[in-house]
């Protein structure tokens, strides 16, 4: 069994990713933890990133036509996507119970995730002034 090594540059980027409460993407989580450690590349915090998602140990947020942002709350809950900034940000409000489709053969679901798009209510506010 291949046993995971807890490397400083595996903390360094978790860390980066919940100090960073505003769903990063990996470049703002890179160039975030470069000010502090320039001998790190841009490829390790990357290959961090994908392995701490696959493990479960982060949320990774797939946008449609925009850079995969991150999360450092890993319990289920939803998201909002502003079409205007472009900012993700957390709805507080009970997820609601939706019914997952059983596994199949073709398929086994391991996750679902919601993601409400419009206007935030900063981005509202500046348009309704033009």
């Amino acid at each position: 069994m291949k046993t995971e090594r807890n490397t400083l540059q595996k903390s360094l980027v978790y860390e980066t990713v919940c100090a960073l409460h505003h769903h990063p993407t990996a470049i703002e989580i890179y160039e975030e933890l470069h000010k502090a450690h320039p001998s790190i590349s841009r490829a390790t915090v990357y290959r961090i990133l994908g392995a701490l998602s696959e493990k479960h140990k982060i949320l990774k947020i797939e946008l449609p036509n925009g850079a995969d942002c991150f999360d450092f709350n890993i319990a289920l809950h939803d998201h909002f996507l502003c079409r205007e900034c472009k900012r993700i940000s957390d709805i507080d409000h009970p997820t609601p119970k939706i019914a997952l489709p059983p596994d199949t053969p073709d398929y086994h679901i391991e996750s679902c995730s919601l993601l409400y798009h419009g206007i935030c209510a900063s981005c509202k506010q500046k348009e309704a002034l033009q």
